[in-house]
């Protein structure tokens, strides 16, 4: 429970240690699930037609997840004071947040998974011959086998350390647009205190006056800030 509120509420609205601690498991398995369903798209798209979630005349993926990010902040104010089923109930919509905004990616990228593979075969023997071709031509004539040999093995480094390049973008790519998305929420959250604080200040001076309700409200959400806060400085960072 705590690391589902650490993850889907975030450090602003959750007590928990998940920030002060390391989850090379869960990201690991985010982009497991991330490329396995990219694979499946592929599959489809160039088999069958385009997987039901991400086809074009499906839900506006993006704008749910949007809204869901704009009322976000809302359902986590009444977290901690809702019942154990209703919690249970916020941290699935904020799931489903993440989620929309996924395939809201996946059905942006559908149409490039779309390839003409005879083209693209060619396309790339052209590409292969033109420079890995070339290159070792002019070193064997111009060193003869050495030539042959040395530009082989620079030739299979480079690609080596592609390869390597490549598959720590695969590895890391899918987990830190989660990253990505768990920032644009804060900020929009960040947004939210700074409407509440300039409210406080208005309600104190007098400026404005708010339904009683609405005043409780706010005054819940300073508590959880303090909370919080307090629950954050007593947590030891743990390496």
């Amino acid at each position: 429970m705590d690391f589902l509120e650490g993850a889907l509420l975030g450090p602003m609205w959750s007590d928990t240690d998940y920030q002060t601690r390391k989850h090379t498991g869960v990201n690991l398995l985010i982009s497991l699930i991330f490329w396995l369903y990219l694979l499946y798209a592929f599959y489809r798209i160039n088999t069958s037609g385009t997987p039901f979630l991400i086809a074009d005349n499906h839900l506006n993926w993006l704008l749910l997840g949007s809204l869901l990010f704009l009322i976000s902040p809302l359902l986590c104010v009444i977290y901690y004071r809702s019942s154990l089923l209703v919690r249970f109930i916020i941290l699935f919509v904020q799931f489903c947040k993440y989620l929309m905004l996924y395939l809201a990616f996946f059905k942006w990228l559908a149409p490039s998974l779309d390839i003409d593979f005879s083209n693209t075969l060619n396309s790339m023997t052209v590409f292969l011959n033109d420079t890995v071709g070339t290159a070792i031509e002019y070193y064997t004539e111009r060193y003869q086998t050495s030539g042959l040999f040395a530009s082989t093995a620079v030739l299979a480094f480079i690609a080596f350390v592609i390869g390597i390049i490549l598959l720590c973008l695969c590895i890391t790519l899918p987990f830190l647009y989660f990253k990505l998305l768990r920032w644009l929420q804060a900020v929009t959250d960040d947004v939210m205190w700074i409407c509440v604080d300039f409210g406080r200040v208005l309600v104190r001076n007098k400026t404005i006056t708010i339904p009683a309700r609405l005043h409780s409200l706010v005054q819940h959400i300073s508590q959880v800030q303090r909370r919080n806060d307090a629950g954050r400085n007593k947590v030891p960072n743990k390496k």
